[in-house]
């Protein structure tokens, strides 16, 4: 789920069909073997689970920004990896 522009909650299409389309569109240049629908799925997985990992790393920063200061991380989430609306907030 996701916020649309107006502040209401919506299905994260893009996010499913990009994953999808990563996942399958190896099947058109890999070699034999890594060109199966079974990969194409495990490919696909893979990017789902890239997605929920930055989504959690985004909900818990500001929880994990003093240990990161602790342990002298510069950042916790690079500046390049969240949306162009969170890069204008303050960054640990």
């Amino acid at each position: 789920m996701e916020k649309t522009d107006a502040g209401n909650t919506a299905f994260a299409l893009p996010h499913f069909a990009g994953a999808a389309a990563g996942g399958f569109v190896g099947m058109a240049y890999l070699p034999s073997g890594y060109d199966t629908l079974s990969k194409a799925g495990q490919r696909t997985g893979t990017e789902l689970g890239q997605i929920a990992i930055r989504n959690l790393a985004q909900e818990f920063a500001p929880e994990l920004a003093p240990i990161a200061r602790r342990i002298h991380l510069p950042r916790l989430i690079p500046v390049w990896w969240t949306p162009t609306s969170h890069a204008s907030q303050s960054h640990p």
